[in-house]
């Protein structure tokens, strides 16, 4: 809601009660002047029907209509005759009977009508105070419970604060601090998942590393030990070392690109990717390990004439559809295939990887994904980090990646990219 609107909810929440009331007090008002002109005319009326019974007793010539016309020209301001109203007037100006004058019955009339109204403007007074009051008694307690709630987010206390639905201003204010709150313990949560999943990968990366380092330097320490050591030995320490220098250089690249993912510093390009293009080009790339592993690659629903295009970038989506084909690739058996196929629909655009290999376990199933992890059935020289990478790679692009997997059946990848 816009602060104009704020500011006039608040006026709303202010004046609306006041306003009432002191509409209430109006009508009361005029409720009590009616009742005051309505006794006044009763006295009035009584001293008409006095003045008319005089008239008739002391003046019995005078006609009925005649006392009624007096009465009523009486009345109406008029004057039956100027002289006689002069005279009327000087006689009872000179027992006090003057303009000013008002008789006892008016005055207690007037009195209590008096007080009525100013019990009536003490009443909406002492309403308004207490509407004030309250008001500013809600306001301080409302304002407290923010300052309070502010010193516990001070103290990284991210307790959530209870969202108010009403639009006042400090309602307001309290809706953006439970914002507030709730954007500070996002960040404060994550900040501490991202402090345990480093932690966890520098332990990993440690574990990862020392075994390959421990046996670099045995392997340095013989050579520089044994000057006399058979060429042939020598040689075969070399290509260990050799190994063992790659299979670093492997890991180091694969945490450089998973820390800028992690980073947000990569930005996936949006290009159209020929699908089939990309399948082949994966295999391209793996052409040495299929040779050396005997497996073969069978291509179902990937044609050249109709090919399959989805929005993506085609280096990133080549790395992640590569690790994925070399996993397989690995897992399979000597003479075995791999099946890869393509389907697409009006909702996404699949590509699908079969092995013909050993099969994922129950338990390692859904710890596939995880970085460092490695299944019972994993290479020892396995990094643990490729199947991890891929699936970094392709939710960065929009996509999200499952396996499906039987033991002794082969596993099924399928990549779906909306």
């Amino acid at each position: 809601m816009s602060r104009k609107n704020a500011k006039l909810e608040q006026s709303k929440t202010a004046f609306i009660p006041a306003v009432i009331l002191l509409l209430a007090a109006i009508l009361l008002l005029i409720i009590n002047g009616m009742i005051t002109q309505r006794r006044l005319s009763g006295i009035r009326r009584e001293a008409d029907t006095e003045l008319a019974g005089l008239l008739s007793e002391r003046y019995p010539e005078l006609k009925a209509e005649e006392i009624v016309s007096i009465i009523n020209n009486r009345d109406s301001g008029k004057e039956l005759d100027i002289s006689y109203a002069e005279k009327g007037r000087s006689i009872l100006e000179t027992y006090g009977y003057d303009e000013s004058y008002v008789s006892a019955g008016q005055s207690r009339i007037l009195a209590r009508s008096l007080t009525v109204t100013v019990i009536i403007l003490a009443f909406v007074m002492c309403a308004l105070a207490l509407i004030y009051t309250l008001k500013l008694k809600r306001n301080a307690e409302e304002i407290d419970g923010i300052t309070a709630y502010i010193r516990k987010l001070n103290d990284r206390q991210y307790d959530l604060f209870p969202a108010d639905n009403s639009e006042e201003s400090l309602s307001l204010l309290k809706n953006e601090v439970y914002k507030t709150t709730v954007m500070l313990k996002e960040i404060a949560e994550k900040k501490t998942e991202e402090t345990k999943r480093l932690s966890k990968s520098l332990e990993d990366i440690s574990h990862q590393l020392r075994t390959p380092l421990a046996s670099m330097t045995i392997m340095i320490d013989n050579i520089c030990d044994d000057p006399d050591m058979p060429a042939e030995v020598r040689n075969d320490f070399l290509k260990d070392i050799s190994g063992q220098v790659t299979w670093i250089s492997e890991l180091v690249n694969s945490l450089l690109t998973l820390a800028k993912f992690d980073a947000g510093t990569i930005v996936m390009k949006q290009e159209q990717i020929n699908a089939c293009r990309l399948l082949k080009d994966s295999v391209k790339r793996l052409g040495i390990l299929l040779d050396v592993r005997d497996v073969r690659v069978e291509y179902t629903g990937i044609s050249e004439d109709s090919p399959v295009y989805f929005t993506g970038d085609y280096k990133w989506q080549l790395e992640a559809v590569t690790n994925i084909i070399k996993n397989c690739a690995e897992h399979s058996p000597a003479g075995g295939a791999l099946t890869l196929s393509l389907e697409q629909n009006s909702i996404y655009t699949k590509l699908s990887v079969r092995d013909e290999g050993e099969g994922i376990k129950s338990e390692d199933l859904r710890h596939i994904f995880e970085r460092f992890y490695k299944a019972a059935n994993a290479r020892p020289e396995s990094i643990g980090i490729g199947l991890s990478l891929a699936k970094t790679i392709v939710e960065a692009g929009g996509g999200f990646i499952t396996v499906d997997s039987e033991e002794g059946k082969g596993s099924l990848f399928e990549i779906k990219y909306m």
